[in-house]
């Protein structure tokens, strides 16, 4: 997300000079955002290496060695193949506009997209490993980001003249299917061992 927020910056830097006057817009400089935008970004980044330690610390404490269902990995392999196409591919297209992707025009916020698709990854391997209770929110926030991959449509695509919903749009909404369809999977057999 920092990378594909600062590339418009990185654009009018290299095009116009790093705090420069542009012909047809006047005077423009870096804004408070790109500071908050590296500042979340350290700070996303403490914070996920927090969670993988006491991750790893509470589950060698827990007394209680019992995983998510193995019938989770079905849905769960089809949410990562349906994650690593959706990212690949556009979610939507416009006349004379072209995506930063990753098998075509990669680009600064194709980096992001590429550490997305690892998140995601990540996340999915945890959760076949994980109890039931930490799987299905591992899955449930897949799901979400899944969401946030298709909400590029109506976020980003409405500004756009012409913008139609591409592939990547449907793989998301897919994935997002296949991610809960896992959570809930999970959380049943969290019910079912309580019981």
């Amino acid at each position: 997300t920092a990378a594909t927020a600062n590339d418009v910056v990185r654009t009018a830097s290299i095009t116009f000079g790093l705090g420069g006057a542009v012909p047809s817009a006047g005077y423009y400089d870096i804004g408070p955002g790109v500071v908050a935008t590296f500042i979340a970004l350290g700070l996303a980044t403490l914070t996920a290496l927090a969670a993988v330690v006491a991750g790893v610390v509470e589950r060698e404490d827990a007394e209680d060695e019992s995983r998510a269902s193995g019938a989770v990995l079905t849905p769960v392999v089809a949410a990562g193949v349906l994650a690593i196409v959706a990212f690949g591919l556009p979610t939507f297209t416009a006349p004379d506009y072209v995506p930063a992707g990753l098998w075509s025009n990669f680009d600064i916020p194709s980096w992001g997209l590429l550490a997305t698709i690892l998140v995601v990854l990540g996340a999915l391997a945890l959760a076949v490993r994980a109890r039931p209770v930490p799987s299905a929110a591992a899955l449930t926030g897949v799901a979400l980001l899944m969401a946030l991959r298709a909400a590029e449509l109506p976020l980003v695509g409405s500004s756009i003249a012409g913008a139609t919903a591409a592939a990547g749009f449907w793989l998301s909404l897919a994935a997002v299917a296949a991610s809960l369809l896992a959570a809930v999977m999970a959380a049943t057999g969290a019910r079912r061992t309580a019981g």
